[in-house]
């Protein structure tokens, strides 16, 4: 984890060294990519809660760029249980992700809440290109629509090994794009 933590960081630090050379619509993509980022930290939040682990050895783990965070990462990593997360990300992109929370199915609730915060990502990343030249918009959308795929192969194989879902389910839980 410490090398993907350390090509993580250069990333954001890239990216953001970029962001200064670019203007609000393409800087408006530049953050929704770093959105990634909070996503996997908070998915690792979340799954340090279900496991009942420690969340305080976490701020060594984390990627996200702290000057944007829609969370306060710092309130996160004091809260013990989920329904406290969906108190705290009330107002945040991520509220939409918690709405559909059921603490009692705990088996099942890390593989949904992984798939609802990257839905989140995925259409907060296609809306931040609404506003881009149409050439653009299509060049990142057919390389988020793979992205999408490749991951919906991974949520498809996840769900039938691990979780034993049904097909009508998965249906449920694909991304589209």
């Amino acid at each position: 984890w410490e090398i993907e933590l350390i090509i993580a960081k250069e990333i954001i630090v890239d990216f953001n060294k970029l962001r200064t050379f670019l203007d609000g619509d393409y800087r408006r993509f530049i953050d929704a990519l770093l959105l990634r980022y909070e996503v996997r930290d908070l998915k690792l939040v979340l799954r340090t809660l279900y496991r009942k682990e420690n969340t305080k050895e976490l701020r060594d783990h984390m990627m996200h760029d702290r000057s944007k965070e829609h969370i306060d990462f710092d309130k996160l990593l004091n809260l013990t249980s989920i329904s406290e997360v969906a108190g705290l990300v009330k107002g945040s992109i991520f509220e939409e992700a918690f709405v559909s929370i059921d603490e009692d199915d705990i088996s099942r609730i890390e593989f949904h809440m992984d798939m609802v915060l990257d839905a989140v990502y995925f259409r907060n990343l296609i809306k931040s290109t609404e506003k881009m030249s149409k050439e653009d918009q299509n060049i990142v959308v057919d390389a988020v629509g793979l992205m999408i795929d490749l991951l919906n192969i991974q949520w498809i194989y996840r769900a039938k090994k691990y979780h034993h879902m049904l097909d009508e389910e998965l249906l449920n839980y694909t991304l589209l794009g």
